[in-house]
C-alpha cells in the first residue's frame, strides 16, 4: 500500500513534472533567461548600428578614392573648341571660371578668394569649390572638391590668369599642377561625420606618337592691307588650298580639307567650293561644286573677284588603325576654274598713279577667264603603311595658269607674268629612314619695250624665263628693280623711262640650296618635316602714298609637308 500511495502522490502534486522539475523551478528559469535576454537586445542593436556606421564610413572613403579616379582620368586641359565646348577635362569641371559662390556661401560651389571656407578645405590662396550629391550603397552623401593651382616648385597657391574661364579662348591654366581636396560629408543617426583627403594631380606627358603626318598646300596666297569705313585692315585671296593630316598614338585618326577658293577680311569672306571630313570612321567626302561668281566687296567696292571652284571626292579611312587621307594616285585636290576672271582690287591712291598708267580699279593681280579650265590648283595626301617597308608619307603638288602682275595701260595683260607649270613636296618616314623631296617648275616674263630708240616705243614681253628647283642661284634676282637710270625699263613716253622698280618691289624663286636648306631631320631620323614657303614669290611697291603696308604679295605654290614614324 505505502509504493501505490507514494506514485499517487507523485501524479497528482503540480509542484513536480515528470523529469522532476516543479512548475516554481520552471519559473525561475524563464525569469533568469528573460533577464539575460534583456541585456544581450541592446549589444544586438548596438552592434547593428555600429555595422551600418562602419558601412557608410566605408562608403565614403569609397566616394572620396574614386572622385580622384575620376579626375586622374581625365585629361588635365583640353584646349577650347567652339564646336565642342562641352566640360572635356579637369578645368571644365573642377575650375571652370572665376565666379564666387553665391553670396559667398560655404554650401555653394564658386570661386574661393575671401569668402568663408568649408572645414578641410584647403585655408590659404584661392581654390574652385565643386559640390555633389550622391546616393550611395544606402546613405546620402555631399562631396565637395577644392582644387587650387600651385606653384611646381613651392607648392604654393597661384590664382588664375586674369580673365580665365575653361569655356572661353582664355582656358589655359597658370600651372599644370593642381592640389585636389576632396571632403566627403554624410549623417550617421544623430552623428554629422566627414572624411576629408588631398592629393595633387599634374599634366601627364602624352603617350609618345606612333606616327604623324601632315601636309598643307595653297596654289596661290595673295595679300595687301587696305583703307576701309572702318580704319586698315588685311585682306587675303587663297586658292587651291587643301590639308591632310594624320596621326597614330593611343588612337589612330585622319582628317583633310579642301577649298576651291576664298576671299576674306576682319568684315566678312566669300568662298567657294569646299568640303572636310575626319576618321575615325571611315568617311567618304563628296566631290563639291560651286559654279558662282564670288565677290568681295568692302565699302561697296568688289576688292576680289573669283568664279567656279571645285573639290574632287576623298575618304579619310582607317585600316587595321593606318590613318589614309586620299593616295599619291588620286590626292584630295581643289581647284579654281576660268569661268570668270580671278582678280585682286585693292585700290590705287598714289598722286603719281596717272603718271605710272595706274588707275584706282586697277587690278594688281589677274588671271584670265579661260573658258572654265584651270587658273590655280592645289592636292594633298597623307599615308601610312605597315610591313617591311613601313611609311608614313604626306605629300603636296600645285600649279597655276598665267598670273598677270601690276597690269598697266601700256601693257593690259601685265607688267609681269608668271606660270607654276607644277610643283610638289614629299615628306617620308620610312624604316630606311626620313626624307624631303621639294621640286617645281615655272616661268616667267617681263613687259618690255622693242626699243627705246623709237620714237613710238612699241610694248612686247621678253621670252620665259625658266624657273627651277634643280637651279643653282634664281634667275629673278639678276633683273634690276632699281626705279631708275639702271633698272630694267617696261616702258617709254616722250618726256622718261618707266622702270618695273616703279612697281615691283621685291621677287625671287627658290633654288636647290635653299629647298635643301628648308627640310628638318630630327636627330633620331624618324621625322621630317620641310616648310618651304612659296615656290615664287612676288610683291609690289605701296599701293598708297607713304603708306608700306600697301603692297600685294603674291605667292605662288606654298608648300609644307611633315612625316614621323618610331614604330
Amino acid at each position: 500500500m505505502s509504493h501505490s500511495t507514494d506514485r499517487l502522490r507523485r501524479v497528482i502534486d503540480p509542484r513536480r513534472t515528470d523529469d522532476g522539475f516543479s512548475l516554481v523551478e520552471v519559473l525561475i528559469s524563464m525569469l533568469i533567461f528573460a533577464v539575460i535576454t534583456a541585456g544581450v537586445v541592446p549589444l544586438i542593436v548596438s552592434s547593428l548600428q555600429a555595422s551600418v556606421v562602419s558601412k557608410m564610413d566605408t562608403g565614403a572613403k569609397n566616394l572620396s578614392q574614386q572622385r580622384f579616379e575620376y579626375v586622374r582620368n581625365l585629361p588635365f586641359r583640353l584646349q577650347y573648341d567652339a564646336a565642342d565646348p562641352t566640360p572635356r577635362d579637369v578645368l571644365d569641371i573642377y575650375y571652370p571660371r572665376t565666379t564666387a559662390p553665391t553670396s559667398g556661401s560655404v554650401e555653394a560651389p564658386g570661386y574661393v578668394t575671401t569668402q568663408a571656407r568649408r572645414t578641410g578645405e584647403p585655408p590659404t590662396g584661392p581654390f574652385y569649390r565643386t559640390r555633389w550629391d550622391i546616393s550611395f550603397n544606402g546613405g546620402q552623401y555631399t562631396q565637395w572638391v577644392a582644387l587650387q593651382f600651385l606653384n611646381p616648385t613651392t607648392r604654393a597657391p597661384l590664382p588664375p590668369q586674369a580673365g580665365y574661364n575653361a569655356f572661353s579662348t582664355v582656358d589655359l591654366p597658370v600651372s599644370f599642377l593642381a592640389g585636389v581636396t576632396v571632403t566627403t560629408q554624410w549623417r550617421a543617426g544623430a552623428l554629422d561625420k566627414r572624411y576629408t583627403v588631398y592629393s595633387e594631380v599634374t599634366d601627364s606627358a602624352p603617350l609618345q606618337q606612333q606616327t604623324a603626318t601632315e601636309a598643307r598646300v595653297a596654289g596661290l596666297t595673295v595679300f595687301t592691307n587696305i583703307e576701309t569705313s572702318q580704319g586698315r585692315t588685311d585682306v587675303f585671296l587663297e586658292a587651291g588650298v587643301v590639308s591632310a593630316d594624320t596621326a597614330r598614338g593611343s588612337a589612330a585618326e585622319a582628317a583633310a580639307a579642301a577649298r576651291g577658293a576664298s576671299s576674306f577680311w576682319v568684315g566678312g569672306r566669300q568662298e567657294g567650293a569646299g568640303s572636310v571630313t575626319s576618321a575615325p570612321p571611315t568617311v567618304a567626302a563628296a566631290a563639291q561644286t560651286d559654279n558662282s561668281a564670288r565677290t568681295l566687296s568692302i565699302d561697296s567696292q568688289p576688292v576680289a573677284v573669283f568664279g567656279r571652284t571645285d573639290t574632287t571626292a576623298v575618304t579619310a579611312s582607317l585600316t587595321d588603325q593606318l590613318p589614309v587621307v586620299a593616295s599619291a594616285g588620286t590626292p584630295y585636290l581643289a581647284r579654281v576654274l576660268g569661268s570668270h576672271d580671278l582678280r585682286l582690287l585693292p585700290g590705287v591712291t598714289r598722286s603719281d598713279a596717272a603718271s605710272l598708267f595706274l588707275t584706282s580699279s586697277q587690278d594688281v593681280v589677274r588671271l584670265a577667264q579661260n573658258g572654265n579650265a584651270m587658273q590655280v590648283e592645289g592636292s594633298a595626301y597623307s599615308t601610312t603603311t605597315s610591313g617591311a617597308t613601313r611609311s608614313a608619307v604626306a605629300g603636296v603638288s600645285a600649279r597655276t595658269d598665267v598670273v598677270q602682275l601690276m597690269p598697266t595701260a601700256f601693257a593690259p595683260q601685265g607688267l609681269v607674268q608668271v606660270r607654276l607649270i607644277s610643283a610638289g613636296l614629299t615628306c617620308k618616314a620610312a624604316a630606311t629612314g626620313a626624307t624631303a623631296v621639294p621640286a617645281y617648275e615655272a616661268e616667267v616674263r617681263f613687259s618690255t619695250v622693242v626699243s627705246l630708240l623709237d620714237a613710238v616705243p612699241t610694248q612686247t614681253y621678253t621670252s620665259w624665263q625658266p624657273l627651277r628647283s634643280t637651279q643653282g642661284s634664281d634667275p629673278l634676282q639678276s633683273v634690276s628693280l632699281t626705279p631708275g637710270s639702271g633698272g630694267f625699263p617696261v616702258w617709254k613716253t616722250p618726256t622718261r623711262i618707266h622702270y618695273l622698280g616703279e612697281y615691283v618691289a621685291a621677287m625671287s624663286s627658290q633654288t636647290s640650296s635653299s629647298l635643301a636648306s628648308l627640310a628638318v631631320v630630327d636627330p633620331t631620323g624618324d621625322r621630317i618635316e620641310s616648310r618651304s614657303g612659296a615656290m615664287v614669290t612676288f610683291g609690289t611697291v605701296p599701293l598708297r602714298e607713304a603708306d608700306p603696308a600697301s603692297t600685294v604679295n603674291i605667292n605662288l605654290g606654298t608648300m609644307s609637308c611633315l612625316a614621323e614614324d618610331r614604330r
